[in-house]
């Protein structure tokens, strides 16, 4: 198993977009939605924004905006994350909060999704969809965002076309694909992928350090830069009451939190200073309501001491304190991330704030399809230009007393027998994974089955929360790998399937053994394999005996390793 995200080479994006696109008239599992919204909604930095494939799928889905996975001087290894790190109940938790990716993998991440949503967008029936903005999200003190590391990946947001990705995947759409020159060259012309910062900050960071990072990015990086803000600007005794109204008054929550946190006093007067400083360059400034609020973790819910909640636990808080900053600045930019769902999310637009992203409500079945409902939900919306206090201040009343919003026993499903490793009894595994590494199949037999691809999950457990046969698919369901040294090193006898080289091997039972040509048929389809294809690789199928020799052979030379 990996529990590292994979980047996929621009090339195979590609091909496998337009594959799937002329097919489904889907994008990496997302169905297209039929019409632009316009409307000021997508994913937030977080799972649904660290890989370029799961930026295209949003954009399926209609989304307009894209906060991308904050990126900070740490990365990879270095950042260890521990697995899973993710669990969806009627409150949401994570563990993590930058991209688990390299800053250069981060940043040719980001470079190939725009580049791809830029070529993806000349294709019949998406030639009139609005190419969404991509803002990039940075932290977490001014010493590690002035670094030449990051200093090279905000230059390159700015201008890309001077890195390898760039200069790479533009010399191939040119070189292999049919694209007209000329739209080619409208692409090449906008190399600006970002032009536009949210400055996320560690819980606890000195007022005068979030000032100065903010002034930094504005003055001297030229960004228009929102700040992330916390729950905490509501004070404890607030928040207290508000998650005791909403009936999660048992969350257990450190007061120092609030102690470490800046003040509103401290918020109102960093957004003073830095309004005036943005409109001094001709910049916008904003804030972003809100960050995720720091917990204890109970019950081994994840791992670690400290976790991180969102979703609708979250939402009165951070409409709470986005309605107290406002009322202390008087004209202020907000941009929101904080328990939206399509409930609330008309609600919200209505007082002016905007865009709006969600993380919480794509975990949840539907997945990335949710952001069109989230556009359904509030298709007919009138956004004011800025943001109405009076209108806000309701909205943050209603927050408090709206059931929808209250803790509910989220249903904890007990792990039942009858589960397979290619259960398809619901569609939840398949929806909420990000990565969409668990791929719902037809075969020949009109049967259904999942399947699991090794290189797409990077074990954040969040398919575990919603198994209705309360079984962990991530771990349990039968994978597809594509290197062959992943297939024999795993330790579990798990049901697998190796492709790779042209050679196809079927584990089941723990035995290596023949696989039947309906199966065959349906892993190729999901790697992407033509029909011919594979019915040229099931023509050369490996044997068992052969295999288990060679499998046998590779155990004993990595044990000598």
């Amino acid at each position: 198993m990996s529990d590292r995200m994979i980047p996929l080479p621009f090339e195979e994006l590609y091909k496998a977009g337009i594959k799937e696109y002329f097919e489904k008239n889907s994008l990496f599992g997302v169905k297209v939605s039929e019409k632009e919204s316009g409307l000021p909604i997508g994913p937030a930095a977080g799972p649904h924004t660290q890989l370029a494939e799961n930026l295209v799928a949003a954009f399926a889905a209609g989304a307009t905006v894209m906060e991308l996975k904050t990126v900070q001087i740490l990365e990879g290894a270095e950042l260890g994350i521990q697995k899973p790190c993710i669990y969806v109940g009627s409150e949401v938790y994570n563990v993590e909060w930058s991209t688990e990716l390299t800053v250069t993998e981060a940043r040719d991440e980001y470079i190939k999704a725009y580049l791809l949503i830029s070529a993806l967008s000349k294709l019949p029936g998406l030639e009139e969809r609005k190419k969404p903005e991509f803002i990039v999200s940075v932290g977490y003190d001014l010493e590690g965002i002035r670094s030449p590391k990051i200093d090279n990946f905000l230059n390159s947001m700015r201008d890309a076309s001077e890195t390898d990705e760039w200069k790479n995947d533009i010399a191939w759409i040119r070189n292999y694909t049919d694209m007209q020159e000329d739209y080619i060259k409208e692409i090449e012309k906008e190399t600006c992928v970002s032009n536009t910062v949210t400055l996320s900050t560690m819980h606890g960071c000195p007022a005068e350090d979030i000032e100065k990072i903010a002034l930094y990015l504005i003055c001297e990086k030229k960004f228009n830069t929102f700040i992330k803000m916390n729950p905490t600007l509501v004070g404890v005794d607030r928040a207290k009451e508000i998650l005791c109204e909403k009936g999660y008054g048992s969350i257990d929550f450190s007061e120092d939190s609030f102690r470490h946190d800046i003040t509103l006093e401290d918020a109102a007067e960093i957004a003073k200073n830095c309004m005036t400083a943005a409109e001094e360059n001709g910049l916008i400034f904003g804030v972003k309501m809100t960050n995720t609020f720091p917990v204890n973790v109970h019950d081994d819910v994840l791992p670690g001491e400290t976790m991180y909640m969102s979703g609708p636990s979250l939402y009165a808080l951070s409409i709470n304190a986005a309605s107290l900053l406002c009322s202390a600045v008087g004209d202020l930019r907000v941009s929101f991330s904080g328990g939206i769902d399509t409930k609330n999310i008309k609600q919200v637009l209505e007082t002016g704030i905007r865009p709006i992203t969600v993380s919480s409500f794509l975990l949840k079945p539907g997945g990335y399809g949710n952001i069109a409902k989230l556009i359904k939900a509030a298709d007919d919306v009138i956004i004011p230009d800025k943001v109405n206090l009076i209108s806000l201040e309701k909205t943050a009343e209603d927050a408090i007393y709206d059931k929808n919003y209250d803790r509910k026993k989220y249903p904890v499903f007990e792990t039942k027998d009858g589960y397979s490793s290619i259960c398809a009894k619901c569609r939840n595994c398949t929806d909420v994974c990000p990565n969409r590494a668990n791929a719902r199949v037809t075969m020949k037999s009109g049967f259904d089955i999942v399947l699991h691809r090794n290189r797409l999950c990077n074990e954040c457990g969040c398919c575990s929360s919603s198994c209705i046969m309360g079984h962990d698919p991530y771990l349990e369901k039968m994978t597809i790998y594509e290197d062959e040294l992943d297939f024999i090193s795993d330790p579990s006898e798990r049901d697998a399937v190796l492709v790779s080289n042209g050679e196809v091997v079927f584990r089941s039972g723990g035995r290596i053994t023949d696989i039947s040509d309906d199966l065959l048929e349906a892993v190729c389809n999901v790697v992407g394999m033509s029909k011919h294809i594979a019915e040229e690789v099931s023509a050369r199928n490996v044997h068992a005996d052969v295999y288990a020799e060679k499998q046998g052979d590779r155990i004993q030379e990595s044990d000598i390793k």
